[in-house]
């Protein structure tokens, strides 16, 4: 999201709203960073190279909960493969415009990111504004 955000600049985003995003220090990638329960999909599946889909038991796991049936079920039916190649490369933020707001919606029971993992995700994008 900031690499769109830095692309269509600050006279086109009001704002930039984050809800449980992982955001990497500037320079590194998610896999260099990335902890908790979806760390070894991650490595795994940049190492190999090729698309992957998250084992179902560890998306409901780490996506799931709080949940009711009927969520989890229209949640996990919904499971793709993913690139491997955007959690591999390292992000670049330099072109991020500073006059556009940062709203940051903290999660305090997510399984996929801790609330501490989240503070540093918001550290490394600058802060939060709002």
């Amino acid at each position: 999201m900031p690499g769109v955000v830095a692309k269509l600049g600050s006279p086109r985003v009001r704002e930039m709203i984050l809800v449980t995003a992982f955001v990497p220090p500037q320079g590194s990638a998610i896999v260099d960073t990335l902890a908790g329960p979806l760390a070894w999909f991650a490595r795994r599946g940049a190492a190999k190279g090729k698309p992957t889909k998250v084992p179902t038991v560890a998306a409901r796991f780490a996506f799931c909960n709080g949940m009711t049936r009927e969520q989890r079920r229209f949640t996990l039916s919904r499971l793709y493969t993913e690139s491997v190649s955007i959690p591999a490369e390292p992000v670049d933020r330099s072109g991020l415009p500073d006059e556009v707001p940062r709203t940051w919606i903290m999660t305090t029971r997510d399984r996929a990111l801790s609330v501490r993992s989240q503070r540093s995700s918001i550290a490394a994008l600058g802060g939060s504004t709002r």
